[in-house]
């Protein structure tokens, strides 16, 4: 999540000055003795910055630093802050890459000349936003910076005795005895907070137990006879609690420790599922299952998960027939899904949980549980689970079949509208999508159904104006083709202007026809059995 930038934790490759060339600029990455660096210049603008935290050990490894040196002022406001720096580094591909999602705005993903790491230059501190969920707080502190996220999903209502807090715990942010000072600035001093000034003290780097379990220090203290704590507890804390297990391991407490963090506003698809990760929670309280189910039914908050989902198929429908007992018979779930028993479609989470979010560095299941044929989905032209294994079947194929086999019928005006041209196939559709998020979700079901026949159509996405697009893209495309892009010089990391010569060599060796498509041609996969 968040550790030191030492050697035992940098995995990026700081050897020997590595370079990144990114939009006329370059990112510049080498050791200095027992310290890592970076710069990020282009033309006269020129900023280095040494490296303190790393963000990230599994696909991904984003770094936190101080600036050194730069076009900013000698003595600046912030000096010594720690900011996301511009560039991290792709475990899986091992190669450096601009970040993303640093901005509110997604302004990192997008082409456009006046957005660069360069003259636009975006400070992010670390401590403001990221280090909230990143990094080990007092427990505290963390209610009293971020009260919006601990009250929104909270399972009780609570309130917190600030006075008794900066008296106990912040007495250095207090002119004057609390007593004594008028409202006005004790209310700058709590505005001050909530602006994270000054940053929080932090317990550890990274996530351990205190921030699950509320602090915790009486179970550190006797854990044969403290249990932890799943709700706060403290006498500065007011709380409407049940009288059975109000501090214990119930489905309302558990869940909400996961929802302090795994929150976020995102794009949303038609049917309110997040576009990217890192917002689960907020996706699983869209739907209904969540009133019983926890988070930790699936999964282990104590194990690492690993770069691949280590579950088996069967274990994950096991995890869903423990309360959907009535489909455990292979009859009577043969009867629900009209599949094959054991194949595709008879998987509870490819149709109930079908993967449309954008996780690192590949597509993962949206954690909203919900129907395959919700109508705000199949008449938005939203990324609907039929489609996404039949992606060569048009919208009538999918309404016929929901129609036939659930009784369900939909607007024909916003299939009409949502749907052109109608007969076309629903992934060629979405590979043409205006929503940038469909575009991307086509080009990873595409190549998880392994047809190189889609090669010409999916090529496009090569050329889309979001960086993000273009990536998840070439993963795509050398998915299909079983080659690497570099061969021809391509790489998502290209601005418009050096992707035009490129393009044209990629679309020719990957035609209909050439010697690369023949290649591909034995591996096909029908998404009808």
């Amino acid at each position: 999540m968040n550790a030191a930038a030492t050697s035992d934790h940098v995995q990026g490759d700081f050897s020997d000055r590595t370079t990144l060339r990114y939009l006329g600029g370059t990112g510049r990455f080498w050791k200095e003795g027992n310290e890592f660096r970076m710069t990020v210049s282009r033309g006269a603008v020129c900023r280095e910055f040494r490296i303190t935290r790393t963000i990230g050990s599994r696909y991904f490894e984003y770094y936190v630093g101080v600036q050194t040196a730069g076009p900013e002022p000698a003595e600046p406001a912030d000096k010594g802050a720690e900011h996301v720096l511009p560039f991290g580094y792709w475990l899986t591909r091992r190669q450096w890459v601009p970040t993303v999602h640093i901005r509110e705005d997604r302004a990192d993903d997008f082409d456009d000349p006046r957005l660069n790491p360069y003259e636009g230059f975006y400070f992010r501190k670390y401590d403001d936003i990221c280090g909230r969920c990143h990094t080990t707080l007092p427990m505290a502190d963390w209610l009293a910076r971020y009260p919006e996220d601990a009250g929104k999903y909270s399972p009780h209502r609570f309130s917190m005795d600030l006075t008794g807090y900066l008296k106990g715990q912040r007495p250095d942010l207090l002119q004057a005895p609390v007593e004594q000072m008028p409202t006005e600035e004790l209310e700058k001093v709590m505005q001050g907070l909530m602006s994270n000034r000054p940053p929080a003290p932090v317990l550890h780097l990274g996530i351990v137990c205190e921030a699950c379990h509320n602090g915790c220090k009486q179970h550190v203290a006797d854990p044969e006879h403290a249990p932890p704590h799943f709700f706060p507890t403290s006498p500065l804390i007011y709380a409407e609690l049940p009288a059975e297990k109000p501090h214990g391991r119930s489905h309302a407490n558990v869940n909400w420790i996961c929802g302090r963090c795994h929150v976020g506003v995102r794009p949303l698809f038609p049917g309110g599922m997040s576009t990217w990760n890192s917002a689960e929670y907020s996706d699983a309280m869209r739907g209904s299952c969540y009133s019983k189910l926890r988070c930790v039914d699936c999964h282990n908050p104590h194990q690492a998960t690993g770069p691949v989902w280590a579950h088996s198929a069967d274990h994950d429908d096991a995890s869903c027939l423990k309360c959907h007992a009535a489909y455990r018979e292979a009859k009577a779930r043969q009867a629900h899904t009209h599949h094959a028993p054991g194949s595709a479609g008879d998987r509870c989470m490819n149709c109930h949980m079908p993967r449309v979010n954008e996780g690192l560095d590949r597509v993962v299941r949206t954690h909203t549980i919900s129907s395959p044929s919700k109508a705000v989905i199949i008449e938005n032209n939203g990324p609907n689970a039929c489609n996404l294994c039949h992606l060569e079947r048009p919208i009538d194929w999918t309404l016929g079949y929901l129609r036939d086999w659930y009784g369900r019928n939909y607007r024909e005006s916003a299939i009409a509208r949502n749907y052109r041209p109608r007969a076309e196939p629903v992934g060629r559709i979405w590979l043409k999508h205006g929503f940038r998020a469909t575009r991307l979700v086509a080009a990873a079901a595409y190549a998880r159904r392994k047809n190189p026949d889609i090669l010409p159509l999916l090529l496009t996405i090569l050329d889309d104006k979001y960086l993000l697009n273009r990536q998840f893209g070439q993963l795509a495309v050398e998915e299909l083709s079983g080659q690497s892009l570099d061969k021809w010089r391509y790489s998502f990391l290209l601005s418009p202007d050096e992707r035009a010569p490129v393009l044209p060599r990629v679309q020719k060796a990957l035609a209909p026809g050439s010697r690369v498509q023949k290649k591909t041609q034995g591996e096909v996969i029908d998404a009808n059995k």
